[in-house]
């Protein structure tokens, strides 16, 4: 294998799952802020409300506590989780030649090993955790 797939391969990855993360959970609110005209949207099933008077939705039957909350982005938790395996993927591939020399300890974050490994109430108190 040469030894810049799993560099590139990572990266490409990491920009896929960085680009999803950032959609999922902000790509609504980033929309509604660069248009010129806001639309109101019901906040449980996004049933446009641009025409309907007052905070319930004619759809679902919701009805908002205040006016600001149906211009909130929509948040989807699920695309999130997503994004957020394919960055371990993407970490994981970029580790791939370390993983396979030194075995799984070579994917953990140094901060992490350090962190689970035992120590004493004086090591902690110098590491301030």
């Amino acid at each position: 294998m040469p030894h810049w797939l799993p560099l590139v391969s990572g990266w490409a990855l990491a920009v896929m799952g960085g680009g999803l993360l950032v959609w999922a959970l902000w790509g609504d609110g980033l929309a509604q802020r660069f248009r010129r005209v806001k639309k109101r949207r019901c906040p449980k099933c996004w049933y446009d409300l641009s025409r309907t008077p007052g905070l319930t939705c004619s759809e679902c039957g919701y009805t908002a506590k205040r006016e600001r909350r149906l211009f909130r982005g929509r948040r989807r938790w699920r695309w999130a989780l997503v994004a957020l395996v394919i960055l371990i993927g993407a970490h994981l591939a970029r580790r791939s030649p370390d993983i396979h020399e030194r075995g799984w300890v070579a994917a953990v974050p140094t901060t992490v090993l350090i962190l689970a490994a035992p120590m004493s109430d004086d090591e902690r108190r110098c590491l301030g955790v």
